[in-house]
């Protein structure tokens, strides 16, 4: 996870505020849900979207995030999982919808075996974003020109 001061930055870049809906895609350990959890307190809502094409993993992590939900302090979290294009029916309408290190995934056999694409997902985001939302996506970078041909092996884009 990235240091204090950094987390501070793309919260705030994110425009993640107290009462804010967010929808974090794919959360991992759910460090950056906890944090989201957090900021956007009592009145805000984060959804910790699970996609069921990774839900299968064996380190289980739709129930990693179940359990984050029943933390003491996370009742703004609710764990949800769906395909990733029906993440819209999934969520509710959200001010920000964060994706930390799982772009590059979305040009992958992987996701794309089970018929998600990143145009069809990038539609769902747009779908279920307010007027004004944030798609905000944080992902390793491959060199320059690469385009999604380093996704696959690198876990770049």
């Amino acid at each position: 996870m990235y240091d204090q001061p950094k987390q501070s930055d793309l919260i705030r870049f994110a425009r993640i505020d107290a009462g804010s809906t967010v929808i974090d895609v794919y959360p991992g350990d759910g460090d950056w849900t906890r944090l989201f959890s957090d900021v956007v307190g009592p009145e805000g809502r984060v959804f910790s979207f699970v996609p069921a094409e990774v839900a299968h993993f064996k380190d289980d992590p739709l129930g990693r995030m179940l359990t984050l939900a029943k933390e003491p302090g996370r009742e703004n979290v609710e764990a949800v999982s769906a395909d990733l294009v029906a993440m819209p029916e999934a969520t509710q309408p959200a001010d920000v919808l964060w994706l930390h290190l799982f772009y590059h995934d979305l040009h992958t056999a992987l996701i794309q075996a089970r018929g998600a694409t990143a145009a069809d997902f990038n539609r769902a985001v747009y779908e279920r974003l307010k007027p004004g939302g944030a798609y905000v996506i944080v992902d390793h970078a491959a060199d320059a020109g690469a385009g999604t041909g380093d996704a696959q092996s690198l876990h770049r884009i």
